[in-house]
């Protein structure tokens, strides 16, 4: 019994081990941050099925709102950001949305979905899932908005927005429920032996 006790224990030692290892680093994205800028389209707000480019006052890129928060309020107010071309009707999936780089560190959104929420003459509003990107995070499911209204022609102003709350992958959970385990079969040894 003893043996058994000694094993158990330092399965249970090995197991606290494994997962501190497995957390160690900067961990998921917790956050939000809003874009502003222009936007050209295939048609008109009420036809359109595209967007063709996106565009804003900074070196021809939209920029950062002020407001970002969490693992993105260390991004520059106005920062630009580059937007890439995708259809919403059909939708595209998995395609780089938007991307921002501040020094060495480089900030993108993979939109996985794409759902158009409402389209007529003067307003359209397209939401998705996606994976946000950190340099240094772990990979982190979000969702994002893009508005646009009003412009003359295929031009349009458009907002954007990704919000990102960081959840455990299912393996560290795993992991979790792994050492649980092991910790009540240790205490049942340990109580097995103090009865005998």
């Amino acid at each position: 019994m003893n043996l058994w006790r000694k094993l158990i224990v330092g399965t249970a030692i090995l197991a606290v081990t494994g997962f501190s290892v497995a957390v160690q680093g900067q961990g998921y994205i917790n956050g939000s941050i809003n874009f502003f800028g222009g936007a050209t389209m295939n048609g008109s707000l009420a036809t359109a099925t595209a967007f063709t480019s996106f565009f804003g006052p900074f070196s021809g890129e939209a920029g950062v709102l002020p407001g970002a928060q969490g693992n993105y309020a260390s991004i520059p107010i106005y920062a630009p950001v580059t937007f890439s071309p995708f259809s919403f009707n059909p939708p595209d999936s998995n395609f780089p949305l938007w991307t921002i780089n501040v020094g060495s560190t480089t900030y993108d959104f993979q939109a996985t979905t794409v759902q158009v929420q409402l389209q007529n003459s003067s307003f359209l509003n397209i939401q998705g899932t996606g994976i946000a990107s950190i340099t240094g995070f772990t990979d982190t499911p979000g969702t994002w908005t893009i508005t646009d209204t009003g412009g003359g022609a295929a031009m349009f102003t458009f907002g954007a927005s990704t919000s990102v709350a960081g959840v455990p992958e299912p393996s560290a959970f795993a992991m979790m429920l792994s050492f649980a385990t092991v910790v009540w079969g240790a205490s049942r040894v340990g109580a097995r032996s103090s009865k005998g």
